[in-house]
């Protein structure tokens, strides 16, 4: 009965593995015109496509120093199960040195970096990525070239650099091999062996990754924009149900205002304080306690479309016709759209009952901190409730984010009473919302849920369980250090410092740097100090630091890693990985994946990054005209398009450009199709520049002219 989550991300990310010198084709083959034929068909089917290459735009010494083994086997981590490795002739390079925090890390490779036993980066990675986890195997292809390619060459080619180094790599290589082969008779991993060229390489791997995509994601389960709407809420809720430290109070209170009645209940809490943590893990747990109620999970500002209050209503609409098997249609216009919403929670409202008594868990053993874990009923006690009615749980978190739009924050859109079987949680931040609130009297009859900052115990408990899930240990004195400073009573302030101590990797200048974080006063000026890092460590002479940020700002929905590298790059040649990658792995934690799609976890980074790389409204509009050419490069419509192209027009200012791309009949078709209001919304920008009407009337016949029968 519960509302269904499709938290599942629809992202293909395949790590590439191969030797160096003697594959340049190959990669080439792969990154220039394959996987951009694969990305295409993931879209066309509402899937992100990436590859992670790091041998494309690297150095054999820069292997051979050991600066990119630690790197390769985090991207394999983050690929699984997706793996690609090509083998000629070549065993590949033995790693220089291999850094000892990476052994501490994964223990496997002690028996593989010492003397007769030394492996490969390549043969590594096999290990890693397949070999040591046959799981893994089913989504992993392997290729291996025929060796009579060393016999017809390319001109120019030196044919040492495609051979065998020695005799002993040869034996190590024929080894690997046969394990591979082994591995696709035990476990099922795809092999496919003596490919001629490069262009037939590419050709197999075209063939074999959209059998896959077909496999995985058919077209006709392409996503609706609903679905898509509720991943992204979905993906914001898992990110934050983690290592969480709550009270469980907390979630006896809610679980309380769940099953009784009377007005919403009103979550309070600094920002940063753990709010949206907190209604993240309980609505989880809630789920699985209660299978035959309706819960809605809405995160104002985790998604485009989120921070609108007509939106939000509209989703809501969508959601419950959907599991209701409703009728009517949802309105178009926005007046009508509000006021039909209390029709329909009352149409609604306790439509599914269980017709069958039900043993319900009583809260007093929940460990919130790992939503679902309960005590036993024998343990915990129970309580029959025989012909329960399902109910509506709406969570609408974070209020005070909606847009300024018809007075929204004022909350004139929210019904003042809800059904009985209506349940409502909301959380805001003291401002319009929260005097809306007060207004309506709701706090008078349930008193507001009080998320306090975190006590010292809570802290220590924080501290440990999170550096425990890094293998760190920051001492009892830098321990007891970072509970006494009155910031981290703040849990995002906390999180995100154990997050910069835990990769700081000079042990000495630890306390030092502890008292340059501890200067950060709140969340924001903490996030101010993570992007200087990250300038300091990663920028080396270069703009990486801010165009990145300044690139995931402007974006409307985030953008992929592919979409960033190629961003990044020259036209026709993408950013090496192996350049940004070391940058991406270090902001992963600040980021959120919303299928593929990358984008800032928090409010205080993105506005951190606005105001260190976006400080003017030229830099904001030039970031997002560079977006807007970016995309305009794209040669068809897809979903990415349309969603980013129209809108970065529109915020860069570019009203003739913006016109031009609406009246595309493909830009219009797709935009019909997908929402109307959003096509309706670019308009009303247009105005009065330009009129729906008479532009419409002149595009109509010129796409008539070209194509008749096409409209």
């Amino acid at each position: 009965m519960n509302a269904p989550t499709d938290h599942e991300q629809r992202v293909i990310r395949v790590f590439v593995s191969s030797t160096f010198r003697d594959m340049q084709d190959e990669r080439d083959e792969l990154v220039l015109r394959i996987f951009p034929q694969l990305r295409r068909l993931c879209e066309q089917r509402g899937v992100t496509w990436g590859e992670v290459d790091l041998r494309w735009g690297i150095t054999e010494q820069q292997s051979e120093r050991g600066e990119v083994l630690p790197i390769c086997l985090e991207e394999i981590r983050r690929c699984r199960p997706f793996f690609i490795g090509l083998l000629g002739e070549r065993y590949g390079s033995i790693p220089g040195t291999v850094p000892a925090e990476l052994v501490d890390r994964e223990p496997w490779l002690r028996e593989h970096t010492n003397g007769d036993r030394e492996k490969s980066v390549t043969e590594l990675e096999i290990l890693h990525g397949v070999l040591n986890n046959p799981d893994m195997a089913q989504q992993a292809i392997f290729y291996f070239r025929d060796p009579d390619y060393l016999n017809g060459l390319p001109s120019g080619s030196v044919r040492s650099d495609f051979e065998c180094e020695s005799p002993a790599a040869k034996k190590k290589l024929d080894a690997l091999k046969q394990r591979i082969r082994d591995a696709r008779e035990r476990d099922n991993c795809t092999l496919h062996e003596n490919y001629p060229s490069p262009k037939d390489l590419g050709q197999w791997v075209l063939d074999d990754f959209t059998k896959t995509i077909d496999d995985l994601f058919p077209e006709q389960e392409r996503p609706s924009g609903l679905e898509r709407e509720r991943m992204d809420h979905e993906t914001f809720a898992h990110s934050r149900a983690s290592v969480y430290i709550g009270r469980p109070e907390y979630f006896e209170r809610l679980d309380d205002h769940a099953a009784g009645d009377g007005p919403p209940l009103i979550v309070l809490g600094e920002s940063g304080g753990g709010k949206s943590a907190l209604l993240s893990n309980w609505a989880l747990r809630y789920r699985e306690q209660h299978p035959e109620d309706f819960l809605l999970l809405h995160f104002v500002g985790s998604s485009p479309d989120s921070a609108s209050a007509t939106g939000l209503l509209r989703r809501i609409m969508l959601e419950l016709k959907k599991q209701f098997d409703l009728q009517d249609d949802v309105p178009s216009e926005p007046n009508k759209i509000r006021e039909a919403f209390p029709e329909w929670l009352v149409q609604t409202a306790g439509c599914a009952r269980v017709s069958r008594p039900r043993t319900v868990p009583r809260p007093n053993g929940l460990h919130p901190e790992r939503p679902g874990d309960l005590r036993s009923a024998e343990s915990a006690g129970s309580e029959t409730r025989a012909e329960r009615s399902g109910r509506i749980v709406l969570v609408l978190d974070a209020l005070n984010q909606l847009e300024d739009i018809d007075n929204a924050p004022d909350l004139g859109w929210l019904p003042r009473v809800f059904p009985k079987n209506c349940r409502v949680i909301v959380s805001t931040l003291p401002d319009r919302s929260l005097d809306a609130v007060t207004s309506r009297g709701w706090l008078e009859n349930t008193p507001a849920l009080q998320v306090e900052p975190l006590n010292e115990a809570e802290r220590r408990r924080l501290i440990r369980e999170f550096l425990q899930q890094h293998t760190r240990d920051l001492g009892a004195g830098r321990t007891q250090r970072l509970v006494d400073a009155n910031q981290t009573s703040n849990p995002l302030y906390l999180r995100v410092l154990l997050d910069e101590l835990r990769v700081f990797g000079i042990h000495e200048k630890l306390n030092e740097r502890i008292d340059w974080y501890l200067e950060a006063r709140d969340p924001y000026e903490l996030y101010r100090k993570v992007i200087e890092r990250w300038e300091q460590s990663y920028a080396d002479g270069s703009d990486i630091v801010r165009d990145t940020l300044s690139l995931l700002w402007a974006a409307r929905r985030g953008l992929s890693e592919s979409e960033i590298l190629e961003a990044l790059g020259e036209p026709g040649r993408p950013l090496p990985r192996a350049v940004w990658s070391p940058l991406f792995l270090a902001m992963s934690d600040a980021l959120v994946s919303r299928s593929g799609l990358l984008t800032f976890a928090h409010d205080f980074l993105r506005t951190a990054a606005q105001e260190a790389c976006l400080p003017k409204e030229s830099d904001q509009q030039n970031a997002h005209r560079r977006l807007a050419e970016y995309f305009q490069q794209q040669p068809t419509w897809t979903d990415r398009r349309l969603d980013e192209l129209p809108w970065q027009l529109a915020e860069a200012q570019e009203m003739q450009q913006l016109h031009d791309a609406l009246t595309e009949e493909a830009c219009f078709l797709g935009l019909r199709e997908r929402n109307e209001y959003e096509l309706l919304g670019y308009w009303l920008k247009l105005k009065p520049e330009f009129d729906l009407g008479s532009s419409y009337a002149e595009a109509f016949t010129r796409w008539t002219e070209r194509q008749p029968h096409s409209l």
